[in-house]
């Protein structure tokens, strides 16, 4: 099992390998500019939040370990309820995907898959709010005034998307009516959900895929760029001769049998 807290990386085999994560993902706060410290008294009678380590691991489709991953994530379920204050973020609708999936079986599309790495920290926050600092590297006296979103908070999903969207707008996308989690432009269509992004497109419209993908990498850190084989947790099984595309949730089922069996024994 993965550890649930800091303290757990003192015993825990890849203890190490989850220490170099927290600074991997530290420093990567560091290059956005997310925080910076200030007095622990600039935040009385303030917003000021806990926070938390996240530990995952990642794996490649057969099921190797990858990588061990730390994110920190911010206690927003601390945050004060504003009832004047919207957080709602679309996502994208099942039903929608269904149907894009369909529409580049039919068309024989080609579809590209990219990850914004640390999306929600481009994102600018509109409102004063402070962050104790991480287990394993706290100051005494010292917290963080935030400068950007980060994972936790709740405005944050909605910040990223506004963000995200507008920068899709300023190079020409529009949005698909009814739909507003996919973007379009010249033939080209551009589904998102949350930082996890796909691209639709005929082979033809190459050049303006490729011009989309170097004003992106301007404005955002991203992975990816290779085929479309997963999505959601959603296997992409495609057959380009037969132009069919099916969509496996086999990791899904598995991992639900596995938690029944351990809830048995």
């Amino acid at each position: 099992p993965s550890p649930k807290t800091h303290k757990d990386l003192r015993n825990h085999l890849l203890g190490p390998q989850f220490r170099e994560a927290e600074k991997s993902h530290l420093q990567s706060h560091q290059v956005s500019k997310t925080w910076y410290e200030v007095e622990r008294h600039q935040a009385i009678r303030k917003e000021l939040l806990d926070c938390m380590w996240v530990y995952v691991y990642k794996f490649d489709k057969h099921g190797r370990l990858v990588k061990c991953k730390a994110r920190l994530v911010i206690r927003g379920d601390q945050q004060a309820k504003n009832g004047q204050e919207s957080t709602y973020a679309s996502t994208l609708a099942g039903r929608s995907f269904r149907t894009l999936i369909a529409i580049a079986a039919r068309f024989d599309l080609e579809l590209l898959q990219f990850d914004v790495t640390n999306a929600f920290v481009n994102a600018d926050l509109d409102q004063e709010i402070y962050m104790r600092m991480p287990l394993g590297y706290r100051k005494g006296g010292t917290v963080y005034r935030l400068r950007k979103a980060i994972y936790g908070l709740r405005q944050a999903p909605l910040l990223w998307q506004r963000h995200f969207t507008s920068t899709l707008i300023s190079i020409g996308f529009k949005q698909i009516p009814h739909e507003p989690c996919c973007y379009g432009k010249d033939g080209v269509l551009v589904f998102f959900y949350v930082d996890d992004i796909a691209i639709a497109f005929t082979k033809e419209k190459q050049p303006l895929v490729n011009r989309l993908i170097t004003s992106l990498k301007r404005k955002y850190t991203m992975t990816g760029g290779g085929e479309l084989q997963w999505f959601l947790g959603i296997e992409i099984i495609r057959d380009r001769k037969q132009r069919t595309i099916q969509l496996s949730q086999a990791s899904f089922i598995d991992k639900m049998a596995k938690l029944v069996t351990e809830s048995l024994y």
